[in-house]
């Protein structure tokens, strides 16, 4: 194995670069590129989540997720968890755990970005999630108050109580489930940021927490800058770990969008195997899959009403980063 704990107490000695989020801001496709370069150390999960459990860590945890991680002393490894940005635990360990870390944030127009989120759980099967986006916005519009983490997270609790969601999806077994891992106690230190849709498109504060842990080595991407010009933010991202440019397939980008299943038989489509059968048909398999999504399935639209109403819930997230960032006031309309 060639990740270990060095006498000073770091898992990951050398270069690691990682990307804690936001969820469903172009991690993934910025992920993809980036490992096509040559000296970069490719794990075998994008996203261990590790970092982000419970105290304490189980061992075999640890060492599962040193094999992940594929590091190596001569090139970059990446940890691309999304659910790190959320985590003060996560931060700490990463400044505890690894020696010479650089954090990239992806941050995406906050409504846009929790309406995102809400598909991903949405279209993965209607027992994780059944309300509708509006009905989560008339919830949190009644809650009123200025902490919507806290109304978020009750109404979160009335829709599992009442089996309008599952929190249990990422209760202990998740990283069995998802991600393959070995038998080891695993449970979030938020269990329920993957449903936490508003309250994860409050970055401001992330931010802060990881620049002051990591000052001079944190670098915030804006996903919309990232989707007009892919292959310039990746070689910004490259200049800032210290690697050379190279010539990435942006491509590739618009396969990590957002679709979900449209009509009755889309929807019936989803939760049959024949999507999963398709990718296992060697040559034709991929090429099948595109067909079968192409008619079937459409990116999901979020009407210019329920975007107006989000924008409202997350007024001073928006403030925020037209202060610090004023091209957001351009993008995020």
């Amino acid at each position: 194995m060639s990740v270990q704990q060095n006498p000073n107490g770091h898992l990951v000695n050398g270069r690691c670069l990682l990307i804690p989020g936001a969820q469903k801001a172009g991690t993934t496709a910025v992920f993809s590129l980036l490992s096509q370069h040559p000296e970069v150390a490719t794990p075998r999960q994008k996203e261990p989540q590790l970092l982000s459990l419970r105290e304490p860590l189980d061992v075999d945890a640890i060492q599962w997720y040193a094999d992940v991680l594929c590091a190596s002393p001569d090139k970059l490894t990446i940890d691309a968890s999304t659910s790190y940005l959320a985590s003060p635990l996560a931060a700490r360990r990463i400044e505890s755990l690894i020696e010479d870390p650089r954090i990239v944030i992806m941050i995406r127009d906050p409504a846009r970005r929790a309406f995102s989120a809400y598909m991903e759980l949405w279209k993965r099967g209607t027992d994780l999630e059944r309300r509708s986006f509006a009905t989560i916005l008339d919830g949190l519009e009644r809650a009123g108050g200025t902490d919507i983490r806290d109304s978020e997270m009750r109404l979160l609790q009335e829709s599992d109580a009442n089996g309008s969601v599952r929190l249990a999806y990422t209760a202990t077994g998740y990283h069995q489930r998802e991600l393959a891992a070995p038998e080891f106690a695993a449970e979030f230190e938020l269990p329920e940021w993957p449903f936490a849709y508003f309250s994860g498109s409050i970055y401001s504060a992330a931010v802060q927490r990881f620049e002051r842990l990591f000052p001079g080595a944190v670098k915030i991407v804006i996903f919309e800058e990232f989707v007009r010009d892919p292959q310039s933010i990746v070689n910004e991202i490259l200049s800032f770990v210290g690697l050379d440019e190279f010539n990435a397939a942006p491509a590739q980008v618009a396969r990590y969008r957002t679709v979900a299943p449209k009509g009755r038989l889309g929807k019936a489509m989803q939760h049959s195997t024949v999507m999963q059968a398709l990718q296992r048909v060697r040559v034709l398999g991929p090429a099948l899959s595109r067909v079968v999504q192409r008619f079937f399935y459409a990116q999901p639209k979020l009407s210019p009403a329920d975007y107006n109403r989000a924008r409202s819930l997350l007024h001073a997230e928006y403030e925020f980063w037209y202060e610090r960032l004023p091209a957001t006031r351009s993008m995020w309309v």
